[in-house]
């Protein structure tokens, strides 16, 4: 299948640059990777040249004429036919490790990787430091937009300052790059920071770094916003209505009580990133190559929030059509947030049901794991 020039400049981006930083050349010759080869393995190469030995490489693949193409090749890799979510699972409890997870989907974050997130960032406890690469298209994804609206909301009243400079500096990078709508592109980037807070304090319940009734009160908190911007069912949406939602919730004492409960401890932190957008003429798409390491004391969900703003604006890459790759500067930290126009114009909306993640249960094979990284940290 024939890829955009931008996809194979973003690809090179992560092996031959990110990789080799943030990984030793141990690291990745002794650590397990996963991919998605999908029908053309253009990434074996690219892992060869790290020595990444074809043993340590496995991949899924849904589809069964993709795998019977993939087993005709005999790549030398461990190939698994299924869903990438239920193989995440069952590796994770057999105690096997993966230092570099590169989760190409083509297609929408929130149905593809959204649902396999808490299994990815619990394998950055079985590795203290572990590289994640999640890929999006930016196309027709209205529920990823519904998403970053109940993401604006939540992540603006846990770190309102941060979120607020973050989402202006988005605004700006996305107008330079000449997206039409720019905020749809900040909508987006707001659900990946979400479902991260989310999935990361899902983990961090997993292996007993806080406490579970503490993760679901901050869904809850999550819900009952949403919720009240359905009560007002404006239309069209505004993005300052958004602001003025949380700023009358917060004087509300039960809203008040709820919130100060939903605090959980994050123990994951993401320690470096690189944020790209390429072009292509048919679809863009957003990378995010991102490090995660196990923290030495966990984090409030205000700290966690503010570090990964700092990341998101801090190493953002642009691909234009011909491949051109732009390290962008970030944008002035004066600029004032744009409260004009319109998110949404219809109302759709108001029938979509964001989703809700739900804690798995925990097993003796995973709540283990924050203890044992602890105790080698330590010895280090």
């Amino acid at each position: 299948m024939r890829e955009s020039v931008g996809k194979a400049v973003a690809r090179e981006l992560f092996y031959r640059e990110c990789l080799p930083r943030w990984l030793s050349r141990e690291q990745l010759r002794s650590g397990d990777c996963l991919v998605l080869l999908g029908d053309e393995p253009r990434e074996l190469p690219l892992i060869d040249a790290l020595g990444v030995p074809r043993d340590r490489v496995h991949s899924v693949e849904r589809q069964w004429p993709v795998y019977h193409k993939q087993l005709d090749q005999r790549l030398g890799v461990s190939l698994y036919l299924g869903e990438m979510n239920e193989y995440l699972e069952y590796v994770l409890h057999r105690n096997q490790g993966f230092q570099v997870l590169n989760l190409d989907v083509e297609g929408s974050y929130r149905t593809q990787l959204d649902p396999a997130m808490t299994s990815v960032l619990l394998f950055a406890w079985r590795n203290p430091e572990t590289v994640v690469a999640t890929y999006s298209t930016i196309g027709r994804d209205s529920e990823s937009l519904w998403e970053g609206i109940k993401s604006f909301l939540l992540l603006l009243w846990l770190a309102p300052e941060a979120v607020t400079a973050l989402s202006s500096k988005l605004d700006v990078y996305y107008r330079q790059m000449g997206f039409e709508t720019p905020w749809y592109m900040v909508l987006r980037d707001l659900f990946w920071v979400r479902s991260h807070l989310e999935h990361a304090a899902c983990a961090s319940a997993m292996v007993r770094c806080t406490s579970v009734p503490k993760v679901q009160r901050l869904f809850d908190l999550g819900d009952l916003l949403w919720n009240e911007l359905v009560k007002r069912r404006p239309v069209p949406l505004r993005l300052s209505l958004l602001g003025t939602v949380v700023s009358e919730l917060q004087k509300r004492p039960a809203f008040q009580k709820i919130a100060h409960e939903a605090t959980p401890d994050i123990g994951l932190e993401i320690a470096d990133m690189r944020h790209v957008v390429y072009r292509s003429s048919a679809w863009s798409h957003r990378c995010y190559f991102t490090k995660f390491r196990v923290a030495q004391a966990p984090v409030s969900c205000e700290r966690w929030i503010e570090a990964v703003c700092e990341q998101l604006v801090g190493h953002y890459t642009y691909i234009n059509r011909e491949g051109q790759a732009s390290d962008l500067p970030e944008p002035n930290t004066t600029t004032p947030l744009r409260l004009r126009g319109s998110l949404w114009r219809r109302s759709d909306i108001y029938r979509f049901a964001p989703r809700r993640l739900i804690i798995p249960a925990v097993s003796p094979a995973i709540a283990g794991l924050n203890q044992s990284v602890l105790a080698i940290q330590t010895r280090r």
